[in-house]
């Protein structure tokens, strides 16, 4: 046992001489270096202002001092925009304009913080497209004018300003950008900018004004030479040239004529070498003047070369003979893909017996098909023809007829038939519309038409409808809400009972007797050339065909009506109710 202390004891006294070898030297290690507090905490982007909807360049934090770990930011960020709370980093995309204001961020470490104060805006969308409810604008001088409405695409306008200063008398609001007044002199067109803008940016329309003494009537019955036309891709067209009655300053076309024609904006003739085959399409072609504008619907079609040669069947002799009448080669009862083709118009406008249109598939080229008073047991198959524009089958015995395919079609008659609902869903470039039958204003002994015609319409998808021809049918309401630029609507010996032409503004002829209307509003369609309630037949001058239960007929301004037709030109307006019948507004 003292052996055994005595070694412990020599041991520790050899271990402790051998670790203070190094004299008085310290072996306790140095203490950490001290952590310095973050200062000067700035941003890359301050102010910064955003676009609203639009990622954001991310916006960096730069400090001297210590690094800092932790970032915190008071208010919260616009919506859409994050901190990274670990790096400072501001990033996303702002989904609400909001105004500026300022935000606190603060850096921070274990010895301190430091805070910055960064300004954020978020714009809103910048405004484009901005149009006038009427441009160009003909005022007479010493005359109040409507007012000049601006209209505009993206962001709402805070400001307007124009140059040069508009005709004397004429101001605008610079909030609103409204143009009202009286105009006190003569003023030669010329154009005038207005610019629109906001806070994100501005947009302009050169509105071109002239005030003079008289205003012309708008012009009317603008046509064209040839209309449809299908023209082949590579050949010079014969110019292609409009007729319209009354005095016309300019002509526009929408959408844009197939590549290698051109509208002249003077003459409004089409000339030019179409370059690329196009599909039969409608373009609507305005002539305008001081007063207002008339509208043609021209279908064109650029033709491509034609396939390989095949050959079609046409079973009906008589469909064959009325083919070959055209000038359509038929061989051994057959048509040529190539000859079938090259036609562009199948035109038979009396009875010659035909049974069946069979072989009607081959003429995939057709635009315009006529076909009258011929009796077709069975409805003809019309699906091939996807360019027709022109569809005319009158009195041809149908009791059903497809033309969901024929998206084309500008023009549809179904007259005289037995067809008591139509699917025109897909027709949305349809421009008219005649289903009418035989009335008593033809021949009383058949009040109701030689068929029972339509029972019900929709006609919701038809917006280019600018004419629609219903006498004799048996439908009693029509949606005419969508149908923002029908013009004329023809309905004699019906039995609609309600009609609202409160959202067709260019309505200018309503042709309703002898229906069993209790409701005609007619406001907000400004004041049509023409409207009918009643009508005297055309077998006995003493009986009228009117339209008992209706009393009153809704207008905008029943003054403004009556001045209207007091002093219209003589022809220009007709204006014929039932005696019972009166204006209320």
């Amino acid at each position: 046992m003292r052996m055994t202390l005595l070694l412990t004891l020599v041991l520790t006294a050899g271990m402790l001489a051998c670790s203070g070898g190094g004299g008085s030297a310290s072996n306790t290690p140095p203490p950490p270096p001290s952590v310095q507090a973050p200062t000067n905490l700035t941003y890359s982007t301050n102010p910064a202002t955003y676009p609203v909807n639009s990622a954001i360049t991310a916006n960096l934090p730069h400090n001297q001092g210590g690094a800092i770990t932790a970032y915190a930011v008071s208010p919260a960020l616009p919506a859409g925009l994050s901190m990274d709370l670990s790096t400072g980093i501001i990033s996303g995309t702002p989904t609400t304009p909001t105004p500026q204001a300022t935000y606190t961020v603060t850096g921070s470490n274990s010895a301190g913080s430091t805070a910055a104060s960064l300004t954020v805006i978020v714009s809103g969308l910048a405004p484009t497209n901005l149009t006038y409810s009427t441009n160009p604008a003909t005022y007479p001088v010493n005359s109040a004018i409507t007012a000049n409405i601006p209209h505009n695409q993206g962001g709402a306008i805070t400001a307007y300003a124009v140059s040069p200063a508009l005709p004397a008398g004429l101001s605008m609001d610079l909030s609103t950008g409204v143009i009202t007044g009286t105009p006190l002199a003569l003023a030669a067109a010329a154009n005038y900018r207005v610019t629109g803008s906001n806070a994100s940016g501005s947009t302009y329309v050169d509105l071109n004004l002239t005030v003079t003494t008289v205003i012309p009537p708008p012009p009317v019955n603008l046509a064209y030479s040839t209309n449809p036309a299908a023209y082949p891709v590579g050949v010079a067209i014969t110019p292609n040239s409009p007729s319209i009655s009354g005095v016309v300053t300019g002509y526009s076309v929408t959408p844009a004529l197939p590549a290698g024609l051109s509208l002249d904006t003077i003459t409004g003739i089409i000339t030019g070498t179409p370059t690329t085959p196009t599909p039969s399409g409608a373009y609507k072609i305005t002539a305008i003047n001081g007063g207002g504008s008339a509208v043609v619907y021209l279908t064109l079609q650029v033709l491509g070369p034609p396939p390989a040669t095949t050959y079609t069947a046409i079973p009906d002799v008589n469909f064959q003979n009325a083919l070959i009448s055209q000038g359509v080669p038929i061989s051994n009862g057959q048509v040529s893909s190539t000859d079938a083709y090259a036609v562009a118009q199948i035109i038979i406008e009396t009875n010659v017996g035909i049974q069946s249109i069979q072989g009607i598939e081959a003429f995939t080229n057709l635009t315009k098909l006529q076909l009258n008073h011929n009796h077709l047991p069975n409805s003809p198959d019309l699906s091939h023809n996807t360019n027709l524009t022109w569809l005319d089958l009158w009195d041809c015995g149908l009791t059903t007829l497809d033309v969901t395919k024929l998206t084309q079609l500008t023009m549809l008659g179904i007259s005289m038939n037995d067809i008591h609902t139509i699917d025109l869903s897909q027709n949305v470039a349809l421009v008219e519309l005649d289903a009418q039958h035989a009335n008593a204003l033809d021949n009383p002994n058949t009040p109701w038409g030689v068929t029972q015609g339509l029972t019900s319409l929709d006609i919701t998808h038809n917006v280019n409808l600018v004419r629609i021809y219903l006498d004799a049918n048996r439908i009693q309401t029509i949606d005419l809400s969508k149908n923002t630029q029908l013009q004329e609507f023809w309905a004699l010996t019906g039995q609609f009972t309600s009609l609202d032409f409160s959202h067709c503004p260019h309505i200018n002829r309503v042709d309703v007797p002898g229906n069993q209307l209790t409701y005609l509003n007619l406001k907000g369609s400004g004041v049509p050339y023409t409207v009918w309630t009643r009508a005297v037949t055309m077998y006995d001058a003493t009986k009228f065909l009117g339209n008992p239960n209706l009393t009153q007929v809704w207008v905008d301004n029943v003054v403004a009506v009556q001045n209207y037709m007091a002093t219209a030109p003589s022809g220009t307006i007709y204006w014929w109710l039932d005696p019972w019948t009166q204006l209320v507004q």
